[in-house]
C-alpha cells in the first residue's frame, strides 16, 4: 500500500535526515526516499520535475522550519507560486523541532501544509502520516 508513496526530506540535520529516511524506510515500507539539507535545492528538485513521473500517490515532503538562508516558511510561500499541477502532487508536513505554539498555528494556517509533527518522528507518528497520505 504506502510502497506507492514518495518522500523528500528538508532538513539540514543530517544525522536527522539519516533516522526519518531509515524509520521512513522500516516502518512505512517506503524505498523512494531523497533529502535536502538546504530548502532552496529541495524546491528547484520539485520544481524541475517530470510530471509525468508521478503516480496516483502524493510525494510526502517533510520540512523543517529553522533551515540556514531560505527557512520553511519560505520554501513554503515560494511552493504556493508553483503550477497547482505540480503542487498537487505534493502533501507536506511539517517536521520540527519548535513546539512554539506560533509555528503550529502558523502551519495549521497554510493550505498547503498538511500536518505538523514535533520531531523525532516515532513509529505512531509515521503510522498517523502514512495512514493520512493513502487516505486523501
Amino acid at each position: 500500500m504506502s510502497e506507492h508513496i514518495k518522500a523528500i526530506i528538508v532538513d539540514d540535520d543530517s544525522v536527522s535526515n539519516s533516522l526519518v529516511k531509515l524509520s521512513l524506510s522500516k516502518i512505512g515500507g517506503l524505498t523512494d526516499i531523497i533529502s535536502f539539507i538546504s530548502a532552496s535545492r529541495a524546491l528547484e528538485k520539485i520544481r524541475d520535475f517530470d510530471i509525468n513521473l508521478f503516480n496516483d500517490y502524493p510525494t510526502i515532503i517533510l520540512l523543517d522550519i529553522n533551515l540556514p538562508i531560505m527557512n520553511g516558511w519560505m520554501f513554503l510561500n515560494e511552493f504556493d507560486k508553483l503550477n497547482e499541477c505540480i503542487k498537487s502532487h505534493y502533501k507536506i508536513y511539517m517536521l520540527s523541532s519548535s513546539i512554539d505554539w506560533r509555528d503550529i498555528e502558523l502551519a495549521k494556517e497554510n493550505k498547503n501544509v498538511s500536518g505538523y509533527f514535533v520531531k523525532p518522528l516515532l513509529h505512531d507518528k509515521i503510522l498517523s502520516l502514512l495512514k493520512d497520505v493513502e487516505l486523501a
